[in-house]
């Protein structure tokens, strides 16, 4: 049971990727890069190997390029969900010729984004800025691997870097400086990328979305398909704002369709900016009864089959962070196509709280599923795994059989 156990977990936390966002004026996109054939110019070295896998597209037009020292300044909108994004190298190249950029300096660098100016050296056209590098200085074999001087890294150690000094634009304003425009995020594969649920909303989008949707004690819930789990909990991704902006109320609405007898789960997840909130129940209408409704967070069995309540720890959403709680249904495998089931589910807190959502699962045409949906990978059916019972109250194993030895051979029975 345990092996069993653990190995389902390890499946369920398989990364969700998707190759769009919704960010404003940005989107996601996998460029797998490098291209087939195409060779860098450091000397052999791979330069992709160092830079990491995430850059920004920056376009700089000839109208911008007065001289070719013309210092260049670009605004990037990354909306990083790593820590600490000012001790964090940038470095950027031209996208034709491969090379450093002579002279670059980071103004700003912040979870919403990235100010750098930066010396245009290969002319106008497509630059790269690189900000997920695996090596803050120091890159390998790539001693050209310059990354931009960053003023508010008072850990830098970029020990290849000339150019530690913002001295190279001179007395220019921030202001006169000419704007590049900005691009795409892109990953250097699919894997790679960032999904939805990983792109921060930014400090207004998250007002904006606690003001219109979050509870009057200020939590806020939204429902998420199995298929989409949090991935951030100490961040509101930018998903749930731009799902807020465009239907407030849909953000506590889960809408779904299940085949009959398959095990369908689904998310309920919090979100506490101002205190911690502990979850003592599920609790559920009489319309989702038929759905033998659970909370995985809250009940279950534990490896010995015995009835299992987690302490209460483990099911407190702690202050600033987003908890999702998994709820599992079992679709009856006699239900007709069409039927729908409707109520409201509610995480009722230890103060008394509750936190309620509306639901509507409705049944698929379709032939009842096998084991509940599990010979199906996409479906996630396994997480009912984590309750399983088989081997429990079915009675002693037998015993083994003796074994005897005749001169030096074992002899089964």
């Amino acid at each position: 049971m345990i092996i069993i156990k653990f190995a389902i977990l390890a499946l369920n936390l398989t990364p969700y990727f998707t190759q769009s966002t919704d960010i404003p004026n940005l989107s996601e996109q996998c460029a797998g890069w490098p291209d087939d054939g195409k060779t860098t110019r450091f000397a052999g070295a791979k330069r992709w190997q160092h830079v990491g896998n995430h850059r920004v597209e920056i376009f700089v037009s000839p109208s911008s390029l007065s001289n070719p020292n013309q210092a260049i300044r670009a605004i990037m909108p990354w909306a990083r969900h790593d820590t600490s994004p000012q001790t964090k190298a940038v470095v950027v190249l031209s996208a034709e010729t491969e090379l450093v950029v002579s002279d670059c300096s980071v103004i700003s660098s912040t979870p919403e984004s990235g100010d750098i100016v930066f010396t245009a050296t290969s002319g106008p056209g497509l630059y790269h800025a690189y900000y997920f590098p695996y090596s803050n200085g120091g890159y390998g074999i790539d001693t050209q691997l310059a990354a931009c001087d960053n003023n508010n890294n008072t850990n830098n150690n970029n020990n290849n870097n000339n150019n530690n000094n913002t001295s190279w634009f001179g007395d220019l304003e921030l202001s006169s400086i000419p704007k590049a425009t900005v691009g795409s995020l892109q990953s250097r594969t699919l894997f790679d990328a960032f999904g939805e649920m990983e792109l921060p909303a930014t400090a207004a989008e998250t007002a904006a979305l606690l003001e219109r949707s979050a509870h009057p004690d200020g939590v806020l819930l939204v429902t998420e398909d199995r298929m989409i789990p949090v991935r951030m909990t100490n961040k509101l991704p930018r998903r749930w704002a731009n799902i807020n902006e465009r239907s407030p109320d849909s953000l506590a609405q889960f809408n779904s369709l299940a085949a009959p007898g398959e095990h369908l789960h689904f998310q309920v997840a919090l979100f506490s900016p101002l205190t911690s909130v502990a979850i003592n129940r599920l609790d559920f209408t009489a319309g989702l009864a038929p759905l033998g409704l659970s909370c995985l967070n809250l009940e279950g069995s534990d490896y010995f089959g015995d009835p299992y309540f987690p302490s209460e720890a483990a099911r407190t959403v702690a202050e600033g962070t987003v908890r999702s709680f998994y709820v599992a249904t079992v679709i009856p495998e006699d239900a007709v196509g069409g039927t729908t089931y409707e109520g409201e589910v509610s995480l009722v807190g230890k103060s008394g709280s509750s936190y309620t959502a509306s639901v509507k699962i409705t049944v698929a045409d379709t032939p009842p599923v096998k084991n509940g949906g599990d010979n199906d990978h996409w479906r996630q059916t396994r997480l009912q795994w984590l309750n399983s019972k088989i081997g429990f109250g079915e009675g002693e194993p037998r015993a083994s059989e003796a074994l005897t030895c005749t001169w030096r051979v074992l002899d089964r029975p």
